[in-house]
């Protein structure tokens, strides 16, 4: 059924993710950046060239830096020296992931082909098919929210980050006591090469903290 709409709402034109997925050119409106971002995803990553901001360690994300840039520039940070964050070891990988919030615990999955979600998938079932010699389809998660799980136990977001978490600054004490707040603080992604997910902005405008781990040996 067509959503209702209101006088002078244009109707969003559809995109064939499935043939976006395997290269076919004019699908949408997005296919025509898929090549560029392959073409200069060494520009991105260097961030010169795009305005991203490149920090030699945690000690140099500081107030300082913040009223300079309004929080309004992206930055990436070489060395974790300085953000007085917890992580796990860097062998902690996916099947771990699922041993400590249980492999019975229910995810919601991607498929990135087409953008649809997966239903009745575990943990356990994700990290069957991410340990998989070989993968039928490119799957992804990216909605795994942690906070109250025993992960959450195992990781804390940079200190500069906490100090600006409207949750953790602003959030009733007597509320979180008991339980209750925003489970929007801590999410695991876990993607195969090959994932995307269609141009988006998070909800409330979030501002992140990402910490990327790569698997070696298999992407």
């Amino acid at each position: 059924m067509e959503p209702l709409r209101g006088p002078g709402a244009r109707k969003r034109k559809a995109v064939d993710y499935a043939a976006l997925h395997e290269g076919v050119a004019k699908v949408g409106t997005a296919s025509r950046w898929i090549p560029h971002l392959e073409r200069t995803k060494d520009e991105f990553l260097d961030g010169h060239a795009l305005g991203v901001a490149r920090l030699a360690t945690g000690a140099d994300l500081n107030d300082a830096w913040a009223r300079k840039t309004d929080l309004r520039t992206p930055a990436v940070i070489a060395s974790t020296e300085g953000l007085s964050m917890t992580l796990p070891p860097p062998s902690f990988m996916v099947r771990d992931v699922a041993k400590v919030i249980g492999e019975g615990t229910p995810v919601q999955v991607m498929r990135s082909r087409d953008q649809s979600n997966l239903d009745h998938w575990s943990l356990g079932d994700w990290s069957r098919y991410y340990d998989a010699p070989r993968r039928e389809e490119v799957l992804n998660v990216i909605s795994l929210e942690f906070s109250r799980t025993a992960l959450a136990e195992r990781v804390r977001s940079p200190q500069f980050v906490r100090q600006r978490d409207w949750i953790d600054t602003a959030w009733p004490a007597a509320l979180r006591t008991r339980g209750h707040w925003p489970q929007v603080q801590y999410y695991c992604l876990m993607s195969t090469a090959g994932c995307y997910t269609d141009f988006h902005v998070d909800f409330g405008g979030t501002a992140v903290w990402y910490h990327a781990r790569r698997r070696a040996g298999k992407p």
